[in-house]
Parts: structure tokens; C-alpha cells; sequence
């Protein structure tokens, strides 16, 4: 599968992320990229975060005024098939090689866009990590970064899917560790926005 990147954003934090011509994508995320909630953004295994601009278009249709970079989301792709992605995948965006490790789980930070909308793009199915959910992929992807590198508007990303052994045994690490988290943080809603 290939699609390409449409829009490299960042910004000093929160939402909306604003373009920029190119960025260095590197271990924590791309220079000049921060998070309101670093305690829920960021770091090794959230070091940027994808969002389709279909998902976007869609959102749009459903009166959300949402935009590229309007999620908070460091790179706005265009033709990926989200819905197929699965944690594990490797993407070859530019001249970075990233690992797809989670979902976003939606916050009330994107209310800003609307009410409803966390609901329009999550549900309870991807929250158990069933890839068979209408909804799985439409909240945006978390990576962390294997090859540092330069990405830019338009470069072509390239998918590599995991063997169904290697998905089986990832699905089942992230579940053991958003139950750790979940333990660790409690029930209450935590911003998880950008």
C-alpha cells in the first residue's frame, strides 16, 4: 500500500498544528514540535501522529470544521487505507522509516471542532484493539521513529504490513500496556489531545 504525505505540521503545542515546508523527523518527534500534555503526547512511542485527509473530508461532510493539522496530527496523509494499517506496520515516509505502536484515543481537546466528534472517529471496539470496527484508524495513528530522517509535503510513504504472528503478538503488548496505563492513571478523562 502507498499513499503520500500532504502536510508536515507542528507547533509550540495544542491544536491546530500549523504546516511546514519540510521537518526533521527524530526520535521524540519532529524539531520544533510540542505537546500541552506531555504526559499523554510525545516521547519514543508517540513521537508523531497521523491523521487521513479523508477521515478529515469526512468530518467535514458531517459539519466538523476540521482541516489538515486541525487535529493536532503531524502529518496529514492522503491515500493510505487506514482501516488496513495495524499496529507493528512500518512506513517509509521521506527519508524516515517509522513503526505504527498505537491509536490516538481522542480527548476533549478536539470539542473545540464540535461536539460529537471523538464519537465520529472512536469507539469502545477500537479502544479493545478490533481492527474490525468501523471506526478503527478515523482517530489517527501514533508512531515511534526507526530511521530519523527528512520528511516533506508529497513524499510518497510506503507500507509495510507485519506476518499475522507478529500483529497477534503486538495487538496483544499494546492492550497489556494501555491496562497498565489505565491502572496507573485511573477512569477519569485525561486531556489526550494534541
Amino acid at each position: 500500500m502507498q499513499g503520500k504525505v500532504l502536510q508536515v505540521n507542528i507547533s509550540p503545542g495544542g491544536v491546530p498544528k500549523r504546516p511546514i515546508p519540510e521537518g526533521r523527523l527524530g526520535a521524540e518527534g519532529f524539531d520544533g514540535d510540542r505537546w500541552n500534555h506531555p504526559e499523554y503526547h510525545g516521547g519514543p512511542l508517540k513521537a508523531v501522529l497521523l491523521m487521513s485527509i479523508e477521515v478529515l473530508d469526512d468530518l467535514r461532510a458531517q459539519g466538523f470544521p476540521v482541516f489538515a493539522g486541525a487535529t493536532g496530527e503531524n502529518l496529514t496523509t492522503e491515500g493510505l487505507v487506514y482501516s488496513q494499517i495495524r499496529f507493528g506496520d512500518r512506513l517509509r515516509v521521506g527519508d524516515a522509516l517509522i513503526e505504527i505502536t498505537r491509536m490516538r484515543r481522542p480527548c476533549e481537546t478536539l470539542s473545540v471542532y464540535g461536539t460529537g466528534i471523538q464519537a465520529a472517529i472512536y469507539d469502545e471496539r477500537v479502544k479493545a484493539g478490533d481492527p474490525a470496527s468501523p471506526r478503527w484508524g478515523k482517530s489517527g495513528f501514533y508512531a515511534k521513529v526507526l530511521e530519523p530522517g527528512r520528511v516533506r509535503p508529497n513524499d510518497i510513504i510506503s507500507v509495510e504490513h507485519m506476518t499475522a504472528r507478529e500483529e497477534q503478538s503486538e495487538q496483544m503488548r499494546v492492550r497489556e500496556n494501555e491496562a497498565g496505563r489505565s491502572n496507573a492513571v485511573g477512569s477519569i478523562a485525561k486531556p489526550q489531545g494534541a
